[in-house]
Formats: C-alpha cells, structure tokens, sequence
C-alpha cells in the first residue's frame, strides 16, 4: 500500500450532548506523526451544515488522502454510514477505518461492504503497528483489536489486555 496518507475525521454532532475535543483523533494524529506518516484533520464543527460531503471529498483531493479514519459516536453512526457509503461511490481506492466509543462497544456491527478495517483495541499499540505497516494486511495479520476484509471475508482479531495502571 506504500505511505499513506491520512485523513482524520470528526463528524459534527449536537453540541448539547457533548462538547468535547476530538482527543482520540490526536491520538490517532500523535501515533502518525511519530510513524512518519502525513495526516490532516476534519472536523465539521469548524463549518456549517452546508456541503459537508463535499467538503470532505476537496479535502482528500487536495491533500492526495488515501486512508480516511471516523471516530464514531453513537449518535452518529447512521449519518458517518452514510458518509462512507457515498466516498466509496465515489473514490473506490480509499482504504475505511473506523475506531471510537461506539466502534469500541459494537465493533462488529461495522464489519459492512464499504469500510475496510475496525479498530477496537485498548491503547494505541496495536494502532501504531498497524499504521508503520500502512495497515499492509500481509504484515498486520494477527494486530490485536483489529477487524479488516482478506478476499471478502471479514478477519476479526481478538482485543488486546486492557491497559493498567499499577502505582
């Protein structure tokens, strides 16, 4: 798959239930950088409601995106579907990753056509290995919390410990 490059996205969802900075993203950003790979970030509450697809389809033409990554919430689920539905139409070649809180809790209900790789480890280790492997499904076959699409068929790995904390 070569260097990849990634696109970051935070669907915009309502204020009123949470207001939160997408700390997972910079994460998933910090992760990247140290890897040496080339990454941008959307997040739709820096714009109004207006062409909100197409803002997202400028983007990975402008920047040459190849992986687009959507933490999803569970408020959004449907609409981030949607959204990935539409790019798959439209660009084929983009590899799919999604990861977040509802990811985490019901990875499997996102084991679906037009996305490419689940993630719903506990940390970034696995992550990490994965995005230096630019998610190479020959070198990242056994990835703890890692769910991706070989010859059609959804390979589902299982999660890694949970991280602890000992003082």
């Amino acid at each position: 798959m070569g260097n990849q490059k990634y696109l970051l996205v935070r669907a915009s969802y309502d204020a009123r239930v949470a207001s939160v900075e997408p700390l997972g993203l910079e994460y998933l950003a910090g992760v990247m950088k140290e890897e040496g790979r080339e990454y941008v970030f959307h997040d739709e509450f820096l714009y109004n409601g207006f062409f909100r697809f197409w803002r997202i389809v400028r983007k990975i033409e402008k920047y040459g995106i190849t992986v687009v990554c959507f933490t999803v919430m569970s408020n959004k689920v449907e609409y981030i579907l949607k959204i990935i539905n539409k790019l798959k139409k439209l660009k084929p070649y983009l590899k799919i990753i999604v990861g977040g809180p509802e990811v985490n809790i019901n990875y499997q209900d996102f084991f679906l056509e037009n996305i490419d790789f689940v993630y719903y480890d506990y940390g970034l280790d696995s992550f990490r290995y994965a995005v230096s492997q630019d998610f190479d499904i020959t070198l990242i076959g056994t990835v703890n919390g890692l769910a991706y699409k070989n010859n059609g068929k959804w390979i589902q790995n299982p999660r890694g410990e949970p991280i602890q904390i000992t003082a």
